[in-house]
């Protein structure tokens, strides 16, 4: 038989053992945790910064993968989503470009009034046709632009009818007569009109 001394020295190790294998687990969870919660923190903050970045109109901007776990993905996921953003904004600029330099070559006039009655865009040719200067008529409303009553309602006629309207105009300063097509536009609900002008 063993001495009951002797088993309680035993238990007793064994406990210790124990109590410090458990310490010793305890420390290395929470230096772990502590260690990866650090790397997903710097990951989700490299995220953070880049979308900052993208968003002031630094579309070259990429995220580096600073771990292998979700976050990973989450930094793939970004770059390919601020790729797709770079090639459409190059996309859309491109084709607005092309519409300028079309528009700036038609000899008919092109004045697009949004809903509230503005004139939000205006060619050369409706520079001259109507006697005003782009800079100082967008923006305005488009009675106070022209100045003239007979454009006025036939862009009133097409925004309340929906339909398009044409019309003869004839402006006194320069004299000259206009033919006039006002064509109803809608986008994201709201009614706007595109008038093209032909002396």
């Amino acid at each position: 038989a063993v001495p009951t001394a002797q088993i309680r020295a035993n238990v007793n190790r064994i406990i210790a053992t124990i109590v410090l294998a458990a310490l010793v687990v305890t420390a290395l969870s929470v230096a772990l945790g502590y260690y990866l919660a650090r790397r997903t923190s710097r990951s989700i903050r490299s995220v953070t910064e880049a979308a900052r970045k993208l968003s002031q109109g630094d579309l070259e901007h990429r995220v580096e993968a600073l771990s292998s776990d979700e976050t990973e993905e989450l930094a793939e996921a970004f770059n390919r989503m601020a790729e797709a953003l770079r090639d459409m904004i190059h996309q859309l600029s491109s084709e607005r470009n092309k519409l300028s330099a079309l528009l700036n070559t038609m000899a008919d006039g092109v004045v697009v009034i949004g809903a509230n009655g503005r004139v939000e865009l205006l060619n050369r040719a409706a520079e001259v046709l109507l006697s005003v200067k782009s800079t100082y008529v967008v923006g305005a409303s488009f009675l106070e632009a022209v100045r003239d009553h007979g454009l006025e309602r036939l862009v009133s006629r097409s925004m309340e009818t929906k339909e398009q309207q044409r019309g003869e105009v004839e402006l006194l300063r320069p004299r000259r007569f206009l033919s006039a097509i006002a064509t109803p536009l809608a986008r994201n609900g709201a009614e706007g009109v595109l008038l093209t002008l032909h002396d």
